[in-house]
């Protein structure tokens, strides 16, 4: 038994996956003190604009349908690999640029109407669409840092991956303490994210320049990157980005569209209330969130060799641990959630604590459902996932406007657990039947063990 545990941790999926979740567990700590002092500090009002402003920002990404995230995500991988370097600058100068030209177009058309849109929307709280407008830079920055973030975990540095993850979050807990501190105010939330933004991709330049050598794959410069982002090609790489893209913003609408709703016919308290619900779900999902890194990066190698069967095996136990653990885990935080949240938030708060509970299901689904992504984008099977997406949200819309007329903010949070419920359910039957089809057809595997 000792000597299996032995083996099990010299794998250098089991490696990575320990390394990840050791910097996530630092991370989700360090972000639960901080939204715990925000959340206190600014109050149900003030905590309530903050949330409608990053809302409206969320859903403006839904429009960023370039998927350059994810794509270079996929594609880095393939280039290590191959130890194509002229590849991974094309990659990386292709981001810069449509990073670039996203964020500019962005913040221009949020700086001229952001604040006529949130006066209609906000019952005449124009400001929210300053906030947006500012918030916008985001778009820029975080995109940036995200660059180095996939370089380093395209060629599995995960260790250094979860550090600068850490740091990151360290800054951002830092920066919004100090914020509140100044001013309890969503105008200072605000600004504090863009501090911390900043700071953060300074950081993060520095460890790209400093590791740029690894396996022999040298990687660009940044001197480099910038100035292929002039001259690349468009039109090699943005298909693949584009359908990705629509499966990330139509799973973004999931949350954010019944958000807007409560915003809009409960109010912006109730809006509050249901974001704080969201976020506490967001932090205990980081908890599994280094498994769903690691298969990200190990799927895609294991349908490229054409190993369906040991994949097949290996998936199911997966997603049976996911499922048992995510029923008892979840179980236990809706009834220790009316216990908790008083002595975390203060009473100010008791109104998210019946949303908390009924978002138990919304977090048990998507534990169990976060794993099939990797899976039908190494398929390549995009179209029929994006039906289901679509379809599920087309469904559930009338029925979610319904129940938050009839029920408030519990009704969004009920709205958010059939949409997930619905999408995740089509997803398994339609990604696994492909899984198991070509299991069958394929002769037993002689590729090497991750």
């Amino acid at each position: 038994m000792i000597e299996r545990m032995r083996r099990l941790l010299r794998r250098k999926f089991v490696q990575d996956t320990l390394a990840l979740q050791i910097g996530k567990i630092s991370a989700t700590g360090l972000t639960l003190v901080s939204s715990v002092i925000v959340a206190r500090a600014l109050g149900p009002e003030a905590f309530g604009t903050w949330a409608l402003a990053r809302s409206f920002l969320a859903i403006w990404r839904t429009f960023d349908l370039t998927g350059v995230a994810l794509s270079t995500r996929t594609r880095m991988g393939v280039a290590i690999g191959a130890k194509d370097e002229d590849e991974i600058l094309n990659l990386l100068g292709f981001f810069v640029k449509v990073t670039v030209a996203w964020a500019a177009i962005s913040i221009v058309i949020l700086a001229l109407f952001g604040r006529a849109i949130a006066a209609r929307l906000y019952d005449g709280e124009a400001h929210i669409g300053t906030l947006v407008a500012i918030l916008a830079l985001l778009l820029l920055t975080e995109r940036l840092f995200e660059m180095v973030r996939i370089t380093l975990q395209s060629r599995r540095s995960m260790r250094l991956a979860a550090a600068l993850q850490n740091v990151n979050v360290f800054v951002l807990t830092v920066v919004n303490i100090v914020a509140v501190v100044i001013s309890p105010t969503a105008e200072a939330m605000v600004a504090a994210r863009i501090v911390y933004s900043t700071i953060t991709l300074f950081i993060a330049w520095g460890v790209y320049t400093h590791q740029r050598d690894y396996d022999g794959v040298t990687y660009p410069t940044l001197t480099a990157i910038f100035k292929r982002a002039r001259t690349v090609a468009v039109r090699p790489y943005w298909r693949f980005g584009f359908s990705l893209a629509l499966d990330k913003n139509l799973v973004a609408l999931y949350t954010q569209l019944p958000l807007q709703f409560v915003g809009i016919f409960v109010g912006k308290e109730g809006a509050g209330f249901l974001q704080l619900a969201i976020n506490g779900l967001g932090q205990l999902r980081i908890l599994t969130s280094a498994i769903f890194d690691n298969v990200q990066a190990v799927v895609p190698q294991a349908v490229g060799r054409g190993d369906y069967v040991r994949l097949q095996h290996n998936f199911r136990q997966i997603m049976l641990v996911l499922a048992g653990g995510a029923i008892v885990f979840y179980a236990g935080w809706a009834l220790f959630a009316p216990l908790l949240v008083p002595l975390v938030y203060g009473d100010a708060w008791r109104p998210a604590i019946p949303l908390m509970v009924v978002l138990a299901i919304y977090g048990a689904v998507t534990t169990i459902g976060a794993v099939l992504g990797p899976l039908y984008r190494a398929f390549e099977m995009m179209r029929p996932i994006l039906m289901i997406k679509a379809l599920s949200l087309l469904l559930m819309a009338l029925p979610g406007l319904v129940l938050v007329n009839e029920f408030g903010a519990r009704g969004g949070a009920w709205m958010m657990n059939g949409i997930f419920t619905l999408s995740v359910t089509l997803t398994a039957i339609v990604t696994l039947s492909v899984l198991a089809r070509q299991a069958r057809q394929s002769a037993p595997p002689d590729a090497a063990r991750n």
